[in-house]
């Protein structure tokens, strides 16, 4: 019995790191990018950028601002969701797949996400 409480409370513990990590507010995106670059509320506004189900940006109309913001906020949510992942003693597979859900999840109406390969809007 204590084992199985002490396995809920790990994964509720998992989950409320993964929302943290997902709830990367926008002075966490400016902070990425010079003044001269694109932000992710442009580029999500515009239909540039999108969010995958791997919890990372994708590039839904190619251009190079485009191109160095996504590079830029996956690199830091890679790195957030490997000590995630090592925090946790889980794969950063899985990690990725509960960001990815809950990105795609709180996008607003007319922002993109890939399902299956095609970028959709919300």
């Amino acid at each position: 019995m204590w084992v199985k409480k002490i396995l809920v409370g790990a994964v509720a513990l998992s989950l409320g790191a993964i929302i943290w990590v997902c709830d990367l507010t926008p002075p966490f995106y400016a902070t990425m990018a010079s003044a001269q670059s694109l932000s992710i509320e442009q580029a999500r506004a515009s239909g540039q950028v999108g969010e995958m189900a791997n919890g990372l940006l994708g590039v839904v109309k190619p251009s190079p601002a485009a191109e160095n913001l996504i590079q830029s906020i996956n690199e830091k949510r890679l790195e957030k969701y490997r000590s995630v992942a090592a925090q946790q003693g889980t794969l950063l597979q899985n990690v990725q797949i509960i960001a990815g859900q809950k990105l795609i999840e709180r996008l607003s109406a007319g922002e993109y996400f890939q399902k299956d390969g095609v970028w959709q809007q919300r």
